[in-house]
Parts: structure tokens; C-alpha cells; sequence
């Protein structure tokens, strides 16, 4: 943590995590690889397939790397900066028994990213369960979720529920619309998103310091908000309507950002 704090490390990203196979001896006996403690906190992580006979992966460092970093199939799009190397003693003669740590920053003008849409029709269900549905799904790492109504057979009135996951977090994803809806099955497809690259900044207005979301595409600031907690937090100190607190400040804003 030190040495994050020191980097000035902002986002941790890691690759598919290989398990190893066979046996290893914990406090409790003999267990199959990954040892009980280990499967349980790569729940919902990628893994990789290594046809080596050893434990690749103790709960220790399942519990450091699924913590403080996000899983990815690939690296994602950066400028390296840096390259480090930590070698082990055990050696493989297959495999490199080393980590490789890549620091870099993300480019600055236009992000994009792969994520799946996945999708279920249900016609059966109640509002109040729908909207506990899509609060699992939240909780589940969806970036984003919806409904959609539809006409479904017999002319019956039905809801398209859809979530935005990362691969990552797919699984999750999943078993909340196995779990918590009628389904008997769902469908899923990738899509890329070209997003606004995002910047946070507290500024002054007149109700004070508030903070700011800044969208940006090629360097120019495309969109802003105002954080919704600081203007809620305006309107009941001050007793003065949300809309017209979101109106001042967002005129304040085009000026202080000359847009």
C-alpha cells in the first residue's frame, strides 16, 4: 500500500490468475488446488489454465490482487511508463516463476472499452421485485442497468431487463438474473463504449466549494455536472429549490469553463 500511495498508482489491473493443480497441504489437511480459502475470493475472477502441479496462488495473495485491482482478459489501453520484475526462488522449467508489474497512464484524449450487454424478457414478474432486481445488479458490479417495455406473445405486456458488465464481473451479472428473476435464460453480446475520459474538481460558487464531474473528448470539456449530494446538501441548508441550486451552478460553470 505504501508503495501505491508513493506511485501515485490511481486504477490496478490484473490478468487472468493462474491456479496451478494438484494438492496442497493447509492447517485442516489436504485440499485440491485452489485451496478452499483461495476458490472463494476468486469467485467471479478470470482465470487461467496452467498445467502446473504446485499451488500458483495462495489466499494471501487472492485476497491483495482481487481487493485492490479489477481483473482483464488484455491490457488495457495505456502509455507504459514503467516496467518492474519480482522473481521468485521456486523455479518452473516451463514457466517463469515472475511478476510483472506495468505502470503507465491511460491516453488522455478518448476512452473506449469492451463490455457485455446482457438481457432476459420477463413477463411475469411485479414492479417492486424488478426494482430489487436491478439493485442486485448494481451490487453485482453492472455499470449500468434498465428496463425496456415490451409487447411479448399472447399480446402480454413484458419488460426487457438489460445490465452492462465487464467481463470481469459477467458471472455476477449472471447469477443475479438466474437467482432473482423467472428466467429460463438470457442472452449477451459485446459491445465497445467510446466514453467521455472523466475528471473530478471542487470549485468555487457562490454557495461555496462543490464538486464537479468533468467529461472531456479529445482535451476539450464536452460535459460537466455538479456532484447531486453537494447540491442536494445546498438546497436543505438553504431551503431553496434543487433545480434552482442545479441552475445557478451550472451557469456559474459555463463561465468558469468558458464554455
Amino acid at each position: 500500500m505504501i508503495a501505491i500511495r508513493q506511485l501515485g498508482i490511481q486504477k490496478i489491473y490484473f490478468s487472468p490468475i493462474p491456479t496451478g493443480h494438484g494438492y496442497t497441504k493447509c492447517e485442516h489437511g489436504t485440499f485440491p488446488v485452489p485451496a478452499p480459502a483461495t476458490a472463494e475470493l476468486l469467485k467471479t475472477q478470470l482465470l487461467k489454465s496452467v498445467d502446473i502441479e504446485k499451488e500458483l496462488t495462495t489466499p494471501t495473495g487472492a485476497a491483495i490482487i482481487t481487493t485492490l485491482g479489477e481483473g482483464l482478459r488484455t491490457t488495457p489501453e495505456m502509455r507504459i511508463l514503467q516496467i518492474g520484475y519480482g522473481a521468485g526462488s521456486n523455479d518452473n522449467p516451463t514457466v517463469p516463476n515472475l511478476l510483472r508489474i506495468l505502470i503507465g497512464e491511460v491516453t488522455p484524449n478518448i476512452a473506449s472499452d469492451e463490455m457485455w450487454i446482457v438481457e432476459t424478457n420477463i413477463d411475469n414478474m411485479s414492479g417492486e421485485v424488478l426494482g430489487y432486481v436491478m439493485e442486485k445488479l448494481f451490487e453485482a458490479g453492472a455499470v449500468d442497468a434498465y428496463f425496456t417495455p415490451i409487447q411479448m406473445k399472447k399480446g402480454r405486456p413484458g419488460i426487457i431487463i438489460s445490465a452492462m458488465a465487464s467481463e470481469s464481473r459477467l458471472p455476477a451479472v449472471e447469477l443475479v438474473l438466474f437467482n432473482q428473476t423467472t428466467t429460463f435464460g438470457i442472452r449477451k453480446y459485446k459491445v465497445i463504449r467510446t466514453i467521455l475520459t472523466r475528471e473530478f474538481k471542487e470549485v468555487d460558487s457562490r454557495f461555496g466549494k462543490i464538486k464537479v464531474k468533468i467529461g472531456r473528448y479529445n482535451g476539450d470539456i464536452k460535459s460537466f455536472s455538479p456532484e447531486y449530494e453537494d447540491c442536494k446538501r445546498i438546497a436543505e441548508e438553504r431551503g431553496i429549490p434543487l433545480k434552482q441550486v442545479y441552475s445557478i451552478i451550472s451557469k456559474e460553470l459555463e463561465n468558469i469553463m468558458n464554455i
